[in-house]
């Protein structure tokens, strides 16, 4: 197929127009209702269980995003973590804000909790955390409604590959020491002219 001058002014906008209908119809989710019965819970997000110990901010990500821990890798490689070697330092708040965006999700600065009252609707949180070492075990913290009874519920999963328990909706072990808000990005174009 050949265009002309022409017809070549269009195929950017043509791309960017199809690109925008990609990203609008692959846009993260965040699940308002989880199943739960009087057993127990089903968590809305399918827990990505790391390798190794060190691996749970990432586990945690990839659980969100509901892709693989290898994916998460690669992303967070593209955006400079170390490729062999120790990685954990180079896990900051900003390089985490920086590999949440690809995958859709906007996140907010990490910030201290005292209770699961103050917690967004969706989060990464640091249980079992170290004060001088600046260090704890990361979960995804989940807030929604119950579909058996409507009441809310907030609940953890465990991504760690040694968690003892993979859903806690204790609030001693659902409260983190310090957390990531998390929400999907608004990727419509709302700008009012």
């Amino acid at each position: 197929m050949s265009y002309d001058v022409a017809g070549r002014e269009w195929v950017p906008i043509l791309i960017a127009m199809h690109l925008k209908d990609i990203i609008m119809n692959t846009a993260p989710v965040l699940p308002n209702i989880v199943n739960a019965t009087p057993q127990g819970i089903k968590p809305a997000f399918e827990p990505v269980i790391t390798s190794d110990r060190h691996a749970c901010l990432l586990g945690a990500i990839a659980t969100i995003s509901a892709t693989t821990l290898e994916d998460v890798f690669g992303q967070a490689e593209q955006l400079g973590l170390p490729k062999v070697g120790p990685y954990f330092h180079s896990l900051h708040e900003e390089f985490l804000i920086k590999l949440l965006a690809r995958y859709g999700w906007v996140s907010t600065v990490w910030k201290e909790c005292s209770k699961t009252s103050e917690l967004p609707d969706l989060s990464i949180g640091l249980i079992d955390y170290h004060s001088e070492l600046e260090m704890g075990r990361a979960v995804v913290i989940h807030r929604a409604k119950r579909s058996d009874d409507g009441k809310p519920v907030v609940y953890a999963i465990e991504v760690a590959a040694n968690a003892p328990v993979r859903v806690r909706s204790d609030p001693e072990a659902v409260t983190p020491a310090w957390y990531l808000g998390i929400h999907p990005m608004n990727l419509s174009s709302t700008s009012k002219k």
